[in-house]
């Protein structure tokens, strides 16, 4: 069944995204990465991001920014949210992915793979885990949203796993 779509690719399957979702765990288990490690997710509109949050929200903690910022913002939001890797696209704005060097923060690329709506590789696509793929737990932190901060300093908000799945029933109950 259909999973995503996106004009101009024929539509993602639920089959491929479970095979994203389980590329890119153990891809990252395998570089070092472990459960509410907190990553960075450089989000560009398209269907591919949306597969990508979804790959890492599966095994960590997801900490979605703009590309947009300035390398100020980044620099004090690694810091402040203590962002263990940033992935990013190959060739997008590169801002996060400097100050993320400069930080000796591991850059991990992505690039999309046109087969279908969703599907994207790593670049370097990383080496195949020796050992079990560690997913992420109900008491996880699925993700981590910050506050606009118009009225004073940005906050971070956590969200767990367990919350967003509650979350998510309230949601389809109510509507």
């Amino acid at each position: 069944h259909t999973a995503i779509e996106s004009p101009g690719y024929p539509p993602g399957t639920y089959r491929d995204l479970r095979f994203q979702v389980s590329a890119l765990v153990t891809s990252l288990n395998a570089r070092g990465f472990r459960r509410n490690d907190r990553i960075a997710l450089i989000m560009q509109p398209c269907a591919e991001t949306a597969a990508l949050l979804v790959s890492v929200m599966a095994g960590f903690t997801a900490v979605p920014f703009n590309p947009r910022y300035t390398a100020e913002e980044f620099r004090k939001s690694f810091s402040q949210i203590g962002i263990r890797a940033v992935i990013a696209m190959k060739d997008g704005p590169g801002t996060a992915a400097a100050v993320a060097a400069a930080g000796s923060i591991p850059v991990i690329e992505w690039i999309p793979v046109p087969r279908e709506a969703g599907i994207f590789a790593l670049v370097p696509p990383g080496t195949a885990g020796s050992g079990r793929v560690e997913y992420a737990e109900d008491s996880d932190f699925v993700y981590i949203l910050q506050t606009s901060g118009t009225t004073a300093n940005a906050k971070i908000v956590p969200v767990t796993q367990r919350q967003l799945c509650h979350n998510k029933d309230m949601m389809s109950r109510l509507l």
